[in-house]
């Protein structure tokens, strides 16, 4: 039988309608991560709620909120294969210069890839776990807390907190091979010439010594 005008229309008719309806943008309802791949569903057209797996690039996760914007594709234009590509929620969204990438979350915490090779980082609290060895560099390093810092290892620590220097330890040694006897709590000090900030002496208490300033 051959084929008609009307035949070849109707066939690209169809044709055309799964390009079509390849990709289209939705809201996120809600997400799913007890599967091996996040589920996320979304309301598409003309209300249209579909549930798709969503595919990220390998090592990066993120978990939109309800309300994000989302884009899903089709395969073969097909509703009964929803793939989601792509989310966004501009409620949280951190402006960027021309050539910036950041990391963020929905509480204002953020990784920011700034212009000129500068790394900003900013959140509540930082927790950082190494199981091997951790090494910082840099031409000047510094570390400011406005309450209190401590250093710890294993019964020995350091902590500075108020203006004064309190050292946990059996014992102490400054230099390459001199250990230093310090003096025990109410024994007298004597008093390092200088300024302010200059050394007053050391307080000991078993294991704790406690460096004094003027």
């Amino acid at each position: 039988m051959a084929l008609t005008i009307r035949d070849v229309e109707k066939a690209f008719h169809a044709a055309f309608t799964r390009v079509k309806m390849t990709l289209c943008r939705g809201i996120v309802r809600r997400t799913d991560e007890s599967k091996a791949l996040q589920v996320l569903q979304g309301t598409f057209m003309a209300g249209e709620t579909i549930d798709g797996e969503v595919l990220q690039q390998f090592g990066f996760s993120s978990r939109p909120m309800p309300g994000a914007a989302c884009l899903a594709g089709f395969i073969f234009g097909s509703r009964d294969n929803p793939v989601i590509i792509a989310s966004d929620d501009g409620r949280y969204r951190i402006a960027l210069s021309e050539g910036e990438a950041c990391i963020y979350g929905k509480d204002g915490q953020y990784i920011k890839m700034k212009d000129g090779g500068h790394v900003e980082a900013s959140c509540v609290n930082l927790s950082a776990t190494a199981s091997g060895d951790v090494e910082v560099k840099g031409d000047n390093v510094t570390a400011e807390a406005s309450t209190q810092a401590e250093l710890k290892q294993g019964s020995a620590s350091v902590k500075l907190v108020g203006g004064v220097a309190t050292i946990e330890a059996t014992s102490i040694k400054l230099g390459t091979a001199a250990v230093v006897a310090a003096a025990r709590e109410g024994d007298p000090v004597y008093s390092a010439p200088g300024g302010s900030g200059s050394l007053v002496g050391y307080v000991f208490t078993t294991a704790r010594m406690k460096v004094l300033t003027e």
